[in-house]
């Protein structure tokens, strides 16, 4: 704060040092305005306001979102258990894939080739002429 108080609203040091934070100008605590008009100190305000994880808006605006877009799209959620072909539950795919001795790789490509779950985790791996690259 007394950084940006002194280099960039260009206070004297006792003026940054004494003015309490409530006593600011509006025009210096507010740093974002969303697509309505609304007004927040931080775009982390901002962020929770709209319930968007910070690093997922800064991201998002980033690669061009429109700022209304990039308030209100729903963020995808990954799930939070990975369940195999048996109904048991994993924290992450790469528990999943340990568990069955496959490597999460070898586990991620068999789904993308439209194999079903059971088959992707149980399928050996096989071995390629000269080397022991899994299956993918």
């Amino acid at each position: 704060m007394l950084s940006k108080r002194l280099n960039q609203y260009g206070w004297d040091l006792k003026k940054a040092l004494t003015t309490p934070v409530e006593d600011e100008p509006d025009t210096l605590r507010i740093k974002c305005v969303d697509h309505l008009g609304n007004k927040y100190r931080s775009i982390t305000a901002l962020s929770k306001a709209y319930g968007i994880p910070y690093a997922t808006l800064q991201r998002r605006l980033r690669h061009s979102w429109d700022l209304e877009k990039a308030l209100t799209q729903p963020v995808k959620k990954k799930p939070d258990k990975y369940v195999d072909h048996k109904g048991v539950r994993y924290s992450s795919m790469a528990d999943l894939a340990a568990a069955y001795g496959i490597s999460t790789p070898t586990l991620i490509n068999r789904l993308k080739k439209g194999w079903d779950l059971e088959k992707a985790l149980t399928a050996p791996l096989k071995g390629r002429k000269g080397n022991n690259k899994e299956d993918e």
